[in-house]
């Protein structure tokens, strides 16, 4: 008597469905009830933690350099006496204000970096429909809306104490470096004053630049965090965990 064999599928038949919570990188559910714009927030959450996280150590690792490296070593060779005096001065000042802010960068660097390093997980657990990752998520772009106001304040809070403290020198280091020289001709003359005046100009759009890339980074972070965290919270992205 033959023994019975367990069905096969035909050619033409259906695989059977993955268990819940089977390894995948997708979701174990079909694609034709996925949320719209679930992938790409999840994905989006999963980019910006990388990013983010890199950036991160780089600003860690350079904080950490400039606080060991002493800051006379870097110090440009001149044989102007006066430039010599306010390039020692500038390094001296920038010593003592990089060895104040660092408890308060360091400690801010640290916090974002963490926050990159979960937003990236969160973001993978949510794009392959897991319920924690969703939840997890979710709560990282309110908090990710919070460390940006905190990062944002002690960026102004540096930018401001540097442009205070460090500004005045570097004026007069520049305007030392191209000052009058005896027996000058007009046209050398007219040639310093552009030049002068080109310094100037580029030390205060730098300055401004600075300034709009902060607010720039801080509207687009949070206008994501926010729309991602009301997004997360809608009934059918919920239900669609469940």
């Amino acid at each position: 008597m033959e023994s019975e064999q367990p069905a096969q599928p035909s050619d033409g038949g259906t695989a059977p469905a993955l268990r819940d919570g089977a390894s995948s990188w997708d979701s174990t559910r079909p694609d034709s009830g996925r949320p719209k714009w679930l992938s790409a927030v999840t994905i989006s959450a999963i980019v910006m933690g990388c990013m983010f996280g890199c950036c991160g150590i780089a600003g860690i690792g350079g904080l950490v350099v400039g606080r060991v490296m002493s800051p006379a070593a870097m110090q440009a060779p001149t044989r102007d006496e006066r430039i010599a005096n306010i390039q020692k001065q500038y390094m001296e000042r920038n010593a003592a204000f990089q060895a104040r802010i660092f408890p308060l960068a360091m400690g801010s660097g640290l916090l974002a970096l963490a926050h990159a390093v979960a937003l990236a997980i969160a973001g993978v657990l949510a794009y392959r429909v897991r319920a924690i990752g969703r939840r997890m998520l979710a709560t990282l772009c309110i908090a990710g809306i919070a460390i940006e106001l905190v990062s944002g304040y002690i960026g102004v809070y540096v930018a401001t104490e540097q442009n205070a403290v460090m500004g005045p020198l570097m004026e007069e280091m520049m305007t030392e470096t191209v000052k009058d020289q005896p027996n000058q001709s007009a046209q050398q003359k007219r040639a310093l004053d552009l030049t002068r005046g080109f310094m100037a100009a580029a030390f205060k759009a730098g300055n401004v630049f600075s300034w709009l890339t902060v607010i720039g980074f801080f509207v687009v972070k949070s206008a994501y965090y926010l729309a991602s965290a009301l997004y997360l919270r809608r009934p059918e992205v919920a239900a669609y965990y469940e």
